[in-house]
């Protein structure tokens, strides 16, 4: 295996990681609205929670994609070398790939801010 595939799966593993990590998070943020609602709640506080637990299980879903998509590409550059004909093509897939995890990491951090804003102002 040369240094660009090994770099390859190297950030294909770290992907997965991250991947992890807002999973839990995600867990996390549904696990916080679960003990709020355990509590006697307004219309508009409950109205809110609702709405945060539609995005969650959406945000949720594309993680799930993300993923399968992950794993799907660590499968294809398991079998890369340097002479291989199709590397150019996997490199392309690679680099697509990369900016879909950062823009999906992105996505739930900005989400998470959003989610303790709305209880912080909502509680």
């Amino acid at each position: 295996m040369n240094n660009l595939t090994q770099q390859y799966k190297w950030e294909n593993e770290s992907w997965k990681r991250s991947c992890e990590y807002l999973v839990q998070e995600i867990v996390d943020m549904k696990n916080r609205l679960a003990s709020i609602l355990k509590n006697d709640v307004s219309g508009e506080l409950l109205e809110n929670i609702e709405s945060l637990q539609n995005d969650l299980l959406q945000k949720d879903t594309v993680l799930q994609l993300m993923r399968s998509d992950i794993n799907s590409t660590s499968k294809l550059f398991s079998d890369i070398n340097e002479q291989d004909s199709q590397l150019n093509g996997y490199t392309l897939q690679h680099e697509k790939m990369r900016k879909e995890v950062i823009k999906l990491q992105k996505k739930i951090i900005d989400f998470k801010a959003h989610f303790n804003e709305v209880l912080l102002e909502k509680i």
